[in-house]
């Protein structure tokens, strides 16, 4: 690199460096004070707290007792929910609003009798309602995982929540689970790229009851 694009000058003999000039040991790509060669936690968020390896120590984000039901034919039952707003959606309150809603919900709740039982389910995969009026159906990512509940109850940062998320094997993923049971941990990855885990606490009844 010639010395009027090398923004790094002092570089090490021997390095590996990017059109700049800069190895990684001088480049710090997330901004979070550790450099490249270093952070085993490229895409940390900005502002966050981080550890000798780059890895966000910021307390983990928790949604507790969030209730979905089952759809009802009234349209009534809360059966979306949106993880940005932390609110749950009937049909009906998406359909009496002319807000955007629903460009903000994730995923829904149904049963299905023998053929899939409890499920959860993008906006995009969703069978029960017609959502074709929707002005978004988004394509949340939904996939099963081994995660036990011992130890999704033991993560309290983000580092450990991306840590058990890197372990997810997503390669068959899409947009619906099925045949969910009491304590089944699930993760999911919305259009924005927000990541996280499900904890099935409870599933009781089948017709929104």
């Amino acid at each position: 690199i010639t010395d009027d694009l090398d923004t790094c000058a002092e570089t090490a003999e021997d390095n590996t460096v990017d059109e700049n000039g800069c190895a990684d040991y001088q480049r710090d790509t997330d901004g979070d004070g550790v450099s490249d060669d270093l952070d085993t936690c490229a895409d940390t968020n900005e502002g966050d707290t981080v550890d000798e390896n780059g890895c966000s120590n910021e307390p983990v984000k928790i949604q507790t007792a969030i209730m979905l039901y089952a759809p009802q034919g009234d349209r009534s039952s809360q059966t979306f929910y949106s993880i940005e707003n932390n609110q749950t959606y009937s049909m009906d309150d998406v359909n009496s609003t002319t807000d955007p809603v629903t460009a903000y919900i994730d995923f829904g709740y149904y049963y299905y009798g023998s053929s899939g039982n409890a499920t959860l389910a993008s906006p995009y995969e969703y069978i029960i309602y017609d959502l074709s009026t929707w002005e978004s159906k988004n394509a949340t990512t939904l996939a099963v995982t081994t995660i036990t509940s011992a130890e999704y109850l033991e993560m309290v940062t983000v580092s450990d929540i991306e840590t058990a998320l890197a372990g997810v094997d997503v390669n068959d993923a899409n947009g619906t689970v099925t045949n969910l049971s009491a304590n089944d941990i699930l993760m999911f990855k919305t259009v924005d790229n927000v990541q996280g885990l499900i904890h099935v606490s409870t599933i009781t009844g089948t017709d929104g009851s």
